[in-house]
């Protein structure tokens, strides 16, 4: 068990304020939840996890006495942190860097969800109705954690819907800016689908409803359970872990008709590889993508990848118009799509070589107002040498 990770679990099943109920939310908050507390697997210490979930005992509520609201995620985060914290502070001072390199936040949500307004991904709460969409936003936590440093890595995961509700608040900390900025933080997020779209669950009545699940967490878990494990390196790492979940989901939604296709989006930074559980046979004699070193009792955490050869990637920083502010969408070449809010100023981004598009998010490819029709090259890596720095203006 590694005594320096945390984790908030939600599942949202029934929304009183007008939105239809779900069968598979809670189920898969209680899969992730145990993946978590297993000791052979996520190691997380059972008093270091909460479960935030729609109570069992209360299958109908008003709109009221709905639960779980915003206000109960933000106290369940508030108190892993301030136990991360009192915990931290114990450990002996020259040993507090060690300690806190091997120190993670799980953030894990499942429901209904929209895209809000210069938001990326919002998990709507219990008490969402129409005209009040209360909602948890990821993005904005990812960021107060980043500037926080209390946890060095954050994992936050979501499989919900990103509909675009460009009226809509986003929902953010209910908790004061951090005083001063902590340690560096790494993060993976991974959203169930794309911008503007719909994320799914079981559909098929012959599944009981006690068993149903979505099909982003279906993958997940089974990825982090060791259906990604790295043949080489034996472990599931942040990499082995999106490519899993970003083919395996269009496997399982394949019956969908074609517009509802539904594609992950879990953008890897590739030079800091988190990874989770612990090591795995190794049956593999190929190049190694990652190395882990130990942490507590066999917990692997992060270190600066060696990636492949073929898998360089480079520093691309994307400068838009001055007066351009529509939200903006990236199609990788394995399909899945990135999101910015050119707004916020210039994208840094980690990227192959290739050519890349970027357009309107939630339009099929409109980039009027954007230089060279929204398309880029990132090209020109001379044999031997790695990762290049480049600027592209549109």
């Amino acid at each position: 068990m590694n005594p320096h990770h945390y984790a908030v679990v939600v599942g949202i099943t029934q929304y009183p304020g007008g939105f239809r109920p779900l069968a598979g939310p809670v189920n898969d908050a209680e899969a992730f939840y145990q993946w978590l507390i297993d000791p052979e697997q996520g190691g997380v210490p059972e008093d270091n996890a909460k479960l935030v979930i729609t109570p069992g005992d209360r299958p109908v509520m008003t709109l009221a006495d709905a639960s779980p609201s915003k206000e109960a995620v933000d106290d369940a985060l508030w108190e892993v942190t301030e136990r991360a914290r009192t915990a931290m502070a114990a450990v002996p001072e020259e040993e507090q860097a060690a300690a806190r390199e091997c120190s993670r936040l799980y953030l894990y949500g499942a429901g209904h969800g929209i895209m809000p307004g210069t938001g990326e991904a919002a998990l709507l709460t219990a008490k969402a109705a129409t005209g009040r969409l209360d909602n948890v936003e990821l993005r904005a936590y990812r960021d107060w954690y980043a500037l926080d440093g209390t946890f060095a890595e954050v994992c936050i995961f979501a499989d919900c819907c990103r509909t675009f509700q460009l009226l809509a608040t986003p929902g953010v900390p209910n908790f004061n800016r951090p005083g001063e900025i902590g340690g560096t933080v790494f993060s993976l997020i991974g959203y169930a689908t794309a911008p503007g779209k719909l994320a799914f669950e079981d559909t098929d009545e012959s599944v009981p409803p006690d068993n149903r699940r979505g099909y982003f967490s279906r993958a997940l878990i089974d990825g982090l359970r060791g259906a990604a494990t790295d043949p080489d390196s034996g472990y599931v790492s942040s990499w082995t872990l999106a490519n899993h979940v970003s083919r395996l989901v269009p496997q399982l939604t394949d019956g969908l008709p074609k517009h509802l296709s539904q594609t992950v989006s879990m953008p890897v930074e590739p030079h800091h590889l988190l990874f989770f559980g612990p090591r795995r046979a190794r049956t593999g004699t190929g190049t190694t993508p990652g190395k882990a070193p130990q942490c507590q009792s066999g917990m692997a955490s992060a270190t600066p990848a060696t990636l492949p050869a073929t898998e360089v990637f480079h520093k691309v920083v994307i400068h838009f118009p001055a007066n351009f502010s529509a939200p903006v969408e990236l199609e990788v070449p394995d399909g899945q799509r990135m999101y910015w809010q050119p707004t916020d100023g210039p994208w840094t981004i980690n990227l192959r070589e290739g050519v890349y598009v970027i357009f309107r998010a939630g339009t099929n490819y409109d980039a009027a107002g954007l230089a060279n029709s929204g398309a880029f090259e990132v090209a020109g890596r001379p044999s031997g040498v790695k990762a290049r720095h480049f600027d592209v203006r549109l």
